[in-house]
């Protein structure tokens, strides 16, 4: 149905070519459609022909009863405020499609034609257009990240935390970023700061977590590569020591996390791994019941 009424649509443009409201809207139904390549066509037509869909509309105060009241244009409301029937007279234009616009092209280079340069290009159009959308900031940190630039992805979630301070979506792509990039300080610092605005954030849990266990691997590489003299014997103790001491936050932070969301199967079996090798029986014993009642 949508896409046959962008055919109408676009038919009636083209025996109306002055009235770019049916290129409009032909373009929108496309999208409702599925047809991309046709929406992105009519969309960037719009683009270049300047379209942004902004309307006069035009008010006046009816005296009788103190009411703001629409006109259909300014010749009828002028007319009624000479004849004494109206006064105020207020002009008040709608708000401009060329944001909406340009995130749809934006949108289609990015998820259906792949083409991210062409999609940034766009992204900064509708950036410039809308300069307050923090979600067009978001869709340009996915375009340099699907691109490689970590460097300016980070950069735009920084961009968006500017705008909003508790955005709490930005903080935990910041760290998902950095710990995929071993900058592991920056991504407690990161998680944290989620877990902080937002104490039942699960996934940054999980992840603040895990970057203490993963250190705890790298410190067990350490310990497996020593040998067997008096010195290796110390270290070993001391790396020992570091290895339950990661173990043990990561085992905090899941237990933090657990009164949130109490079922949580993912985090139930992390904690009976920790516990086990921090031979912290009964935690270990309770964990375990609870994994039986939940049928694992």
């Amino acid at each position: 149905m949508n896409k046959s009424a962008s055919e109408i649509l676009y038919i009636a443009y083209q025996v109306q070519p002055e009235n770019l409201d049916f290129l409009y809207f032909a373009a929108s139904n496309s999208i409702t459609a599925k047809d991309y390549i046709k929406a992105l066509k009519l969309y960037e037509e719009l683009k270049t022909l300047n379209y942004t869909g902004v309307r006069t509309k035009y008010f006046a105060t009816n005296k009788a009863n103190g009411e703001k009241e629409p006109f259909a244009d300014k010749t009828i409301r002028d007319l009624s405020i000479k004849s004494g029937t109206h006064s105020s007279p207020v002009e008040i234009n709608t708000e401009s499609k060329l944001p909406e616009i340009t995130k749809n092209i934006s949108w289609i280079y990015t998820n259906i034609i792949g083409d991210y340069n062409k999609a940034l290009i766009a992204t900064n159009e509708a950036i410039k257009a809308n300069p307050d959308d923090a979600s067009l900031l978001l869709t340009k940190g996915n375009i340099y990240y699907k691109l490689g630039n970590y460097d300016k992805f980070k950069e735009m979630m920084q961009e968006i935390i500017s705008i909003n301070p508790n955005d709490v979506d930005s903080y935990y792509n910041i760290g998902v970023i950095s710990a995929e990039h071993g900058e592991i300080i920056e991504a407690r610092k990161a998680y944290k700061k989620v877990l902080e605005l937002d104490s039942t954030y699960v996934n940054a849990a999980i992840n603040l977590s895990k970057t203490y266990i993963d250190e705890a691997s790298q410190i067990a590489d350490k310990m497996n590569a020593l040998g067997t003299t008096i010195e290796d014997n110390s270290k070993f103790e001391a790396y020992q020591k570091q290895q339950a001491d990661l173990y043990k936050q990561s085992s905090i932070i899941l237990e933090e996390i657990l009164i949130s969301t109490p079922n949580n199967i993912s985090i139930l079996k992390q904690l009976k791994g920790l516990y086990s090798f921090l031979q912290e029986d009964v935690k270990f014993n309770i964990i375990n019941a609870k994994l039986i009642e939940l049928g694992q």
